[in-house]
């Protein structure tokens, strides 16, 4: 789906190169974004590796805050253990035909 921006989140991320996906992120949501439109990510993490516990605390709260903070993000995360809906802006799915359907339909 061309609405829908995949981010592959694969690998151990050490807090460099989290900091620096950060970063790429922010500077391509500002170059794809649509007024009034939300942007749909397809996030795969279903082979990321914690670097360590605090890390990956620390890059989500770093995360949440430049990215939920400047951009409108719908977020299907696939990974291999969960199945839930967060909120009408975040969802976990192990099927990505399941992600995509779900994201297709969120928030319009």
């Amino acid at each position: 789906e061309s609405n829908i921006h995949y981010v592959d989140y694969s690998g151990v991320i050490d807090l460099n190169e989290g900091l620096r996906m950060i970063a790429a992120l922010v500077k391509y949501f500002n170059e794809h974004k649509k007024d009034g439109m939300p942007i749909k990510v397809l996030m795969d993490a279903r082979d990321y590796v914690k670097f360590s516990p605090e890390t990956h605390d620390k890059l989500a709260k770093i995360s949440r805050e430049e990215l939920n903070g400047k951009f409108e993000i719908v977020l299907a995360v696939l990974n291999s253990e969960y199945e839930t809906i967060i909120s009408e802006k975040e969802a976990w799915f192990t099927s990505e035909k399941k992600a995509m359907d779900w994201l297709k339909f969120a928030m319009g």
